[in-house]
């Protein structure tokens, strides 16, 4: 257990899985408190171990179910890169559920997401078609369903085509 702790320090990683050891319904060492502590050592370093907790509080897995700690560490994992995160952040500011209802800000973290990750610049591209949560707008439309099909996003590419819009090189 001392080389997993040594290590966990050093990496979010380590911290997040010596957190669920301490979670482990069978584990030798169970402490709800130390689990805590690694999680949160590893989400403040780490965007995916933040989506990790978030998700954790807002379905109440181990925790309880706290919606005002998962926005945080939501809002954590969006800022250190984590595209769920980001999605997810983005969905709470243009439904408004939970946190103040902002459209600008929901197109801020979708258009982040869909940089980093194609099936979420081909669901703002859908979004900006259909006026689902944000400005209905085929010009946007038409650019991110080009990004995510240039990436090789079949749905993209399909979209496209029956559009009747040839992908851009």
């Amino acid at each position: 257990m001392e080389w997993l702790t040594k290590a966990a320090k050093q990496h979010p990683r380590f911290a997040e899985k010596l957190g669920d050891l301490h979670a482990a319904a069978n584990s030798l060492v169970k402490n709800i408190t130390q689990a805590l502590y690694w999680w949160e050592h590893a989400a403040l370093l780490d965007g995916a171990s933040s989506y990790n907790l978030s998700e954790k509080y807002r379905k109440g897995i181990i925790l309880t179910k706290d919606i005002n700690l998962s926005i945080q560490w939501t809002k954590q994992g969006a800022i250190l890169g984590d595209e769920r995160c980001m999605n997810q952040l983005a969905i709470a500011n243009a439904t408004g559920e939970n946190i103040e209802k902002n459209e600008e800000l929901a197109i801020f973290w979708w258009e982040k997401a869909a940089l980093l990750n194609r099936d979420f610049a081909y669901k703002l591209g859908e979004r900006f078609l259909s006026g689902n949560l944000v400005q209905k707008n085929e010009k946007k439309a038409v650019e991110w369903l080009q990004i995510a099909a240039k990436s090789g996003h079949v749905g993209a590419i399909q979209k496209l085509e029956r559009l009747g819009i040839k992908l851009e090189k």
